[in-house]
């Protein structure tokens, strides 16, 4: 045969996963906008877009540290992959709360919490 079968495949699943994928970013509203911060990034030579599909993200293309972007210490912008930036914020608190809210049971007349 020749060879041992899917070695190639190996090889080239072992590359892709030793490379850093590049660096999502969702601009925190409150403080700034995307163009903004896509504005000081150009400014100090990083080199960034926005996001394909959510309105609020960038995507920084070339690796670098988080802490030392423009608008980090201000709190305009917070690491989150765009598939995440895709869920509503409401709809996360909606799920956070009412996973945490007791439940009263009507037969003991007191108060449990989910598990």
């Amino acid at each position: 045969m020749g060879g041992m079968p899917g070695r190639g495949l190996c090889g080239s699943g072992l590359r892709g996963v030793s490379v850093a994928p590049p660096l999502t970013l969702r601009v925190n509203q409150l403080i700034t906008t995307r163009e903004v911060l896509l504005e000081k990034f150009a400014q100090v030579g990083i080199s960034a877009k926005p996001t394909s599909v959510s309105p609020f993200g960038i995507l920084i293309e070339e690796g670098g540290s988080v802490p030392s972007l423009p608008g980090f210490h201000e709190g305009a912008f917070y690491v989150e992959d765009e598939a995440a930036q895709l869920i509503p914020p409401c709809s996360i608190l909606s799920l956070v709360t009412s996973c945490s809210m007791p439940v009263r049971r009507r037969e003991e007349n007191r108060l449990i919490w989910p598990t």
